[in-house]
């Protein structure tokens, strides 16, 4: 599947980011979008479509890229999980919030992809505080 590119700028930077066609993928392209926007993944200029396969490996890279230094023998394993975890952001990810506050989500390996990227991950949806049998 291809994305369009739109240029823009941010922070006085030009940048390019990939627009959503039908129906998603959200993660992927939020991701994606995000890692453009702080400079981690750069789409050269004449760029004016991009593909699935493209997007995923840009992000399979950086992760790699941003970690090589970690020799931690449980985080090289992690590593592994996490990257079998990046065909999944193309159909959507395994993400459960809790109504306690704005960054409590019920633990899945899908929410911990987001740690490895360093994103806090957070959502808009808190109980009213009248409802107080809420557990």
């Amino acid at each position: 599947m291809d994305y369009v590119i739109k240029r823009s700028h941010f922070l006085g930077k030009p940048v390019g980011i990939v627009l959503q066609n039908e129906n998603g993928p959200c993660p992927l392209l939020a991701i994606v979008n995000i890692l453009i926007l702080e400079g981690k993944v750069i789409l050269h200029e004449d760029y004016a479509h991009i593909t699935t396969n493209d997007l995923l490996q840009r992000i399979s890279d950086y992760i790699c890229q941003h970690n090589a230094d970690n020799k931690d023998s449980n985080f090289a394993h992690n590593l592994q999980d996490y990257l079998s975890l990046i065909p999944k952001l193309t159909k959507g990810l395994d993400v459960n919030v809790r109504f306690r506050n704005i960054h409590d989500f019920e633990y899945t390996t899908d929410v911990v992809f987001f740690d490895i990227l360093g994103y806090n991950l957070t959502h808009g949806w808190l109980i009213d505080p009248i409802h107080q049998n809420y557990e």
